[in-house]
């Protein structure tokens, strides 16, 4: 019984010590000064990260892959109709020379051709 009696009075000791106890007081614009401390210390990425995080940037940026899209989706159709044009400039040429021509010159082509010889024999 003893071994209880002492286990509570530690019990309330640990209790009783509580009630002196105030609460801690923060010094006047503490929370300002530490707000500066810590804009202090903003590394390289930081810096990277909120600038790329502004929404003017932002927006710019996502305009900017459009256009750069863009640009190359009409560079591609262009080229394709000049590669047509050109195609039909050849054609008509081997056509008024009667010579034949051999339009095949892709690697897919040329392989695909080799291959079906090689089945054949």
């Amino acid at each position: 019984m003893t071994q209880k009696d002492n286990i509570q009075k530690k019990v309330e000791e640990a209790l009783n010590s509580l009630d002196g106890i105030q609460p801690a007081t923060v010094q006047p614009f503490f929370y300002t000064r530490l707000q500066a401390r810590l804009e202090q210390t903003k590394g390289v990425w930081e810096n990277i990260s909120s600038f790329i995080s502004r929404p003017a940037m932002t927006l710019s940026t996502v305009c900017l892959v459009i256009l750069l899209n863009l640009a190359v989706l009409y560079k591609n159709y262009s080229s394709s109709a000049k590669v047509s044009s050109a195609d039909q400039t050849e054609q008509t040429l081997d056509n008024a020379y009667d010579v034949a021509s051999n339009s095949n010159t892709t690697l897919y082509n040329i392989w695909s051709q080799d291959n079906d010889q090689r089945t054949q024999k």
